[in-house]
Protein backbone atom coordinates (compact mmCIF):
# COMPACT_ATOMS: atom_id res chain seq x y z
CA UNK A 1 0.00 0.00 0.00
CA UNK A 2 1.10 3.80 -0.44
CA UNK A 3 1.23 6.08 2.02
CA UNK A 4 -1.09 8.95 1.88
CA UNK A 5 -0.60 12.22 0.45
CA UNK A 6 -0.63 15.01 2.77
CA UNK A 7 -4.58 15.95 1.61
CA UNK A 8 -5.53 12.50 2.51
CA UNK A 9 -5.97 8.98 1.36
CA UNK A 10 -9.15 6.92 0.35
CA UNK A 11 -9.87 3.27 0.41
CA UNK A 12 -11.75 1.68 -2.11
CA UNK A 13 -15.10 -0.53 -1.49
CA UNK A 14 -15.65 -2.82 -4.54
CA UNK A 15 -17.91 -5.50 -3.52
CA UNK A 16 -20.01 -6.12 -6.91
CA UNK A 17 -23.09 -8.56 -6.93
CA UNK A 18 -21.60 -11.71 -7.98
CA UNK A 19 -23.31 -13.97 -11.04
CA UNK A 20 -22.94 -17.38 -9.88
CA UNK A 21 -23.47 -18.35 -13.55
CA UNK A 22 -20.33 -16.49 -14.75
CA UNK A 23 -17.64 -16.84 -12.12
CA UNK A 24 -15.21 -14.68 -10.81
CA UNK A 25 -14.46 -13.70 -14.19
CA UNK A 26 -17.64 -11.63 -14.40
CA UNK A 27 -16.28 -10.05 -11.24
CA UNK A 28 -13.10 -9.23 -11.98
CA UNK A 29 -14.30 -7.42 -15.19
CA UNK A 30 -16.77 -5.28 -13.16
CA UNK A 31 -13.85 -4.81 -10.55
CA UNK A 32 -11.68 -3.82 -13.67
CA UNK A 33 -14.31 -1.59 -15.49
CA UNK A 34 -15.41 0.32 -12.53
CA UNK A 35 -11.81 0.87 -10.50
CA UNK A 36 -10.32 3.67 -13.42
CA UNK A 37 -13.27 5.83 -12.20
CA UNK A 38 -12.81 5.27 -8.31
CA UNK A 39 -9.44 6.00 -9.10
CA UNK A 40 -10.37 9.18 -10.71
CA UNK A 41 -12.98 10.23 -8.18
CA UNK A 42 -10.04 9.95 -5.49
CA UNK A 43 -7.80 12.07 -7.56
CA UNK A 44 -10.42 14.47 -7.93
CA UNK A 45 -11.06 15.31 -4.13
CA UNK A 46 -6.87 14.69 -3.85
CA UNK A 47 -6.86 11.06 -2.21
CA UNK A 48 -4.41 8.87 -3.18
CA UNK A 49 -5.69 5.15 -3.42
CA UNK A 50 -4.50 3.17 -0.71
CA UNK A 51 -6.15 -0.06 -0.58
CA UNK A 52 -9.13 -1.70 -1.85
CA UNK A 53 -11.51 -3.96 0.23
CA UNK A 54 -13.23 -6.61 -2.15
CA UNK A 55 -16.30 -9.19 -0.70
CA UNK A 56 -16.71 -10.78 -3.28
CA UNK A 57 -20.46 -13.36 -3.57
CA UNK A 58 -20.95 -11.96 -0.06
CA UNK A 59 -24.22 -9.75 0.33
CA UNK A 60 -23.85 -6.49 1.18
CA UNK A 61 -26.39 -7.03 3.85
CA UNK A 62 -24.02 -9.06 5.49
CA UNK A 63 -22.05 -6.64 8.00
CA UNK A 64 -19.71 -9.87 9.03
CA UNK A 65 -17.91 -9.45 5.85
CA UNK A 66 -14.36 -9.95 6.41
CA UNK A 67 -13.60 -7.00 3.73
CA UNK A 68 -15.84 -4.79 5.36
CA UNK A 69 -14.83 -5.16 8.96
CA UNK A 70 -11.45 -4.84 7.76
CA UNK A 71 -12.23 -1.74 6.25
CA UNK A 72 -14.11 -0.45 9.39
CA UNK A 73 -10.97 -1.59 11.80
CA UNK A 74 -8.65 0.25 9.72
CA UNK A 75 -10.34 3.83 9.42
CA UNK A 76 -10.83 3.73 13.10
CA UNK A 77 -7.27 3.31 12.76
CA UNK A 78 -7.19 6.40 10.56
CA UNK A 79 -5.14 4.77 8.14
CA UNK A 80 -7.60 6.44 5.62
CA UNK A 81 -9.79 9.27 4.86
CA UNK A 82 -12.39 8.12 2.69
CA UNK A 83 -14.03 5.35 1.26
CA UNK A 84 -15.17 5.51 -2.45
CA UNK A 85 -17.73 3.09 -3.58
CA UNK A 86 -19.57 2.80 -6.99
CA UNK A 87 -22.88 3.70 -5.18
CA UNK A 88 -24.14 3.17 -1.77
CA UNK A 89 -25.63 -0.35 -2.17
CA UNK A 90 -21.96 -1.41 -2.59
CA UNK A 91 -21.06 -0.08 0.74
CA UNK A 92 -24.39 -1.96 2.24
CA UNK A 93 -28.01 -3.02 1.97
CA UNK A 94 -28.34 -3.59 5.83
CA UNK A 95 -31.16 -1.46 7.24
CA UNK A 96 -30.84 2.32 7.89
CA UNK A 97 -29.63 2.11 11.10
CA UNK A 98 -26.85 0.02 10.88
CA UNK A 99 -25.50 1.47 7.97
CA UNK A 100 -25.42 4.88 9.43
CA UNK A 101 -23.65 3.28 12.42
CA UNK A 102 -20.90 1.94 10.09
CA UNK A 103 -20.87 5.31 8.26
CA UNK A 104 -20.43 6.76 12.02
CA UNK A 105 -17.67 4.62 13.01
CA UNK A 106 -15.83 5.45 9.72
CA UNK A 107 -16.64 9.27 10.47
CA UNK A 108 -15.29 8.55 14.07
CA UNK A 109 -12.18 7.40 11.78
CA UNK A 110 -11.82 10.54 10.52
CA UNK A 111 -13.11 8.88 6.95
CA UNK A 112 -16.06 10.16 4.74
CA UNK A 113 -17.91 7.94 2.61
CA UNK A 114 -17.98 8.81 -1.46
CA UNK A 115 -20.04 7.61 -4.30
CA UNK A 116 -19.01 7.66 -7.42
CA UNK A 117 -22.68 7.63 -8.40
CA UNK A 118 -24.80 9.21 -5.87
CA UNK A 119 -23.00 12.90 -5.22
CA UNK A 120 -25.50 13.05 -2.07
CA UNK A 121 -24.06 10.22 -0.17
CA UNK A 122 -21.38 12.46 1.72
CA UNK A 123 -23.32 15.32 1.82
CA UNK A 124 -23.71 16.35 5.49
CA UNK A 125 -27.08 18.31 6.71
CA UNK A 126 -30.69 17.33 6.65
CA UNK A 127 -30.45 17.17 2.13
CA UNK A 128 -28.05 14.47 2.63
CA UNK A 129 -29.70 12.58 5.63
CA UNK A 130 -32.73 12.56 4.14
CA UNK A 131 -31.23 11.37 0.77
CA UNK A 132 -29.15 8.84 2.51
CA UNK A 133 -32.07 6.93 4.37
CA UNK A 134 -34.58 6.85 1.76
CA UNK A 135 -31.61 5.26 -0.64
CA UNK A 136 -30.81 3.30 2.04
CA UNK A 137 -34.43 1.88 2.51
CA UNK A 138 -34.59 0.99 -1.09
CA UNK A 139 -31.54 -0.62 -0.45
CA UNK A 140 -32.86 -3.18 2.22
CA UNK A 141 -35.88 -3.37 0.16
CA UNK A 142 -33.85 -4.36 -2.74
CA UNK A 143 -31.72 -7.29 -0.88
CA UNK A 144 -35.20 -8.41 0.73
CA UNK A 145 -37.21 -8.52 -2.73
CA UNK A 146 -33.62 -10.39 -4.38
CA UNK A 147 -33.86 -12.80 -1.34
CA UNK A 148 -37.30 -14.01 -1.69
CA UNK A 149 -37.30 -14.17 -5.64
CA UNK A 150 -33.83 -15.92 -5.45
CA UNK A 151 -35.22 -18.68 -3.21
CA UNK A 152 -38.24 -18.70 -5.56
CA UNK A 153 -36.24 -19.61 -8.43
CA UNK A 154 -34.25 -22.37 -6.44
CA UNK A 155 -37.48 -24.15 -5.29
CA UNK A 156 -38.99 -23.76 -8.98
CA UNK A 157 -35.99 -25.48 -10.08
CA UNK A 158 -36.02 -28.28 -7.77
CA UNK A 159 -39.53 -28.86 -8.93
CA UNK A 160 -39.25 -28.44 -12.39
CA UNK A 161 -36.26 -31.00 -12.27
CA UNK A 162 -38.80 -33.51 -10.12
CA UNK A 163 -37.25 -33.85 -6.98
CA UNK A 164 -38.35 -33.97 -3.17
CA UNK A 165 -38.58 -30.95 -2.07
CA UNK A 166 -38.99 -31.17 2.12
CA UNK A 167 -39.00 -26.73 3.14
CA UNK A 168 -38.03 -26.19 6.95
CA UNK A 169 -38.36 -22.76 8.03
CA UNK A 170 -37.04 -21.55 10.93
CA UNK A 171 -37.93 -17.90 12.60
CA UNK A 172 -35.60 -15.29 12.71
Amino acid sequence: SSNPTSDGSAAESDDEKPDNNSGSNLLRNIRLAAAPKLARMAGEHGYDVVREYVDDAISTSDDKRPGFQQMIADAQHGEFKAVIVWNSDRFSRGDVTETEYYRHLLRAGGAVVLSVTEDYLGREGIDGDVLRTVKQFQNRQFSISLSQNTLRGQISSVLAAGCALALVILPQ
